[in-house]
């Protein structure tokens, strides 16, 4: 990048200062910076109104970003990098002139760099963050291509890759980006989707939908199953206890108790009204199986002992 991804949010006020040293300020009127595509067009309220009051009680502290362009008669124009927020508490505060830290660089450096402070100051949904992330990561791997072929004696494979350096320069986690570019995947029309029906901030739908045949479809699906009012709640308390119970139990009993109760299940279970406590001690039978055969035992934790020397059927106290 022409200029390092500082996170100034982290910043110490030491590193700030030296930041803002090294780059030119100059002064434009806000009717004067053109926002282009890329800038968040939605900005939040309360943090316009707050900046609104800070800058009246002690003036911008930060600069906003801006690139030199130019207008459609060739003519120099501000262009907006970082600082909406900040560029509209401004304007509406009529200040005749906001201080511009002028950005040294290409406009694919201006828009890491944009997305780089997007990714730290912005409220974005996790389907904007992954966007962003994914765009970085392709556009610093178009940066290194472009790099390793103009090195005369560059070997391949000597590459770092966009998925490491985002690691690296925007301090997330590998796992972050490398599902942000899964979930770029997706179609604009599967994204548009996922905005429409209240999804865009839930990563597994996301994902899921990633993986899916029909991306739309599966993001439909998943609104339609959260749509739905929960059912069953008492029941599905009463089965939790039921299972709770059922996995105390047989950890209760000895192994011909076990096996005579797994010889009965079978008969039990052709009573419909049975079915669901069959499934249920089952499953704990299973589990005790599971833990059995892991060479732990299971029953050596139930105190008291039975007056035949092995342990309760019951425990004394169920906590119901």
């Amino acid at each position: 990048m022409g200029e390092s991804a500082v996170n100034l949010a982290d910043a110490s006020p030491s590193d700030i200062s030296r930041f803002w040293k090294k780059r030119r300020i100059d002064l434009f009127g806000p009717d004067e910076i053109a926002i282009r595509e890329g800038v968040r067009v939605g900005m939040n309220e309360e943090t316009v109104v707050s900046l609104m009051a800070s800058i009246q009680e002690v003036g911008l502290q930060t600069p906003i970003t801006v690139r030199l362009g130019q207008d459609d008669d060739g003519d120099p124009l501000p262009i907006l990098i970082v600082g909406r927020h900040r560029l509209e508490a401004c304007s509406r505060l009529k200040m005749p002139f906001i201080a511009c830290a002028m950005f040294e660089g290409s406009e694919e450096d201006a828009r890491l760099w944009q997305i780089s402070e997007n990714l730290h100051r912005a409220e974005l949904s996790r389907l904007e963050r992954d966007e962003h992330i994914a765009e970085w990561v392709k556009l610093t791997e178009k940066k290194q291509s472009d790099a390793a072929q103009l090195a005369p004696h560059g070997k391949a494979g000597q590459r770092p890759g966009g998925i490491n350096a985002a690691v690296r320069e925007l301090g997330i986690d590998r796992t972050e980006a490398q599902r942000a570019m899964k979930v770029d995947r997706l179609s604009p029309e599967a994204k548009q989707v996922a905005r429409d029906v209240g999804l865009a901030n839930n990563q597994s739908v996301l994902l899921g939908a990633s993986k899916a045949p029909d991306s739309d479809a599966y993001i439909h699906q998943q609104a339609q199953l959260r749509a739905q009012p929960a059912r069953h709640s008492v029941s599905d308390d009463v089965d939790g206890k039921a299972r709770k119970c059922a996995s105390v139990l047989i950890r209760r009993l000895t192994k011909p108790e076990i096996q005579m109760l797994l010889a009965l299940l079978p008969v039990a279970k052709r009573e419909s009204q049975f079915a669901t406590l069959v499934d249920t001690l089952e499953a704990a039978v299973d589990e005790y199986a599971s833990e059995a055969g892991s060479g732990q035992d299971p029953t050596a934790r139930f105190e008291p002992e039975r007056p035949d020397g092995q342990q309760y059927l019951w425990p004394a106290n169920m906590g119901y």
